[in-house]
This record gives structure tokens, C-alpha cells and sequence, in this order.
């Protein structure tokens, strides 16, 4: 691993007393920051979101492997309804 991703794994551990609660990922992708998240902050929920229903068969493996996980298949932003068009 790079320096950059263990700095910011052992930020995200230094931070779970200080901001208790659930976890939010948006653009879960794969899950693997849900993953992680699930790692680094025991015992926390995780709910991520991902735009490209693509990802929803492996997104639906990480959810049966882990009950603390669980995802949405939808986009995130500033207006309601209407539909996306998504470049991949």
C-alpha cells in the first residue's frame, strides 16, 4: 500500500469516536471504500450509493457477506425525479 492510503485509513480509524454514527458512501462503484469503511470502523453501519446499476450484482455480494452493509442504486444531487444519462 502507499503511504497516502495507509494515512488515510488511519485517519478514518482516529476519527470513528470522534464522529460516531453511520457511514454514508456516495459512488460506492464496487464497494470497496464500503468495505473498508466496514474495516476501519467496527461495529458502524455503512449505506452506499451508486449511480450505475452495473455495480449492483457485486454491491449485492458485499451486502450478503456483511449485514452492516447495504446499498441503494440511485444518483445523488441537487434536483428531485427526472432521469441521468451516465458516461462510462
Amino acid at each position: 500500500l502507499s503511504v497516502d492510503v495507509v494515512d488515510a485509513a488511519n485517519g478514518f480509524a482516529r476519527l470513528g469516536p470522534v464522529f460516531p454514527g453511520s457511514v454514508l458512501d456516495l459512488g460506492a462503484n464496487q464497494g470497496h471504500s464500503g468495505r473498508a469503511f466496514l474495516k476501519l470502523l467496527p461495529g458502524r453501519d455503512v449505506l452506499s450509493v451508486e449511480a450505475n446499476p452495473y455495480h449492483r450484482p457485486r454491491l449485492e455480494a458485499v451486502r450478503r457477506r456483511n449485514p452492516r452493509f447495504d446499498f441503494r442504486i440511485a444518483a445523488v444531487g441537487g434536483t428531485d425525479g427526472g432521469e441521468l444519462e451516465l458516461f462510462t
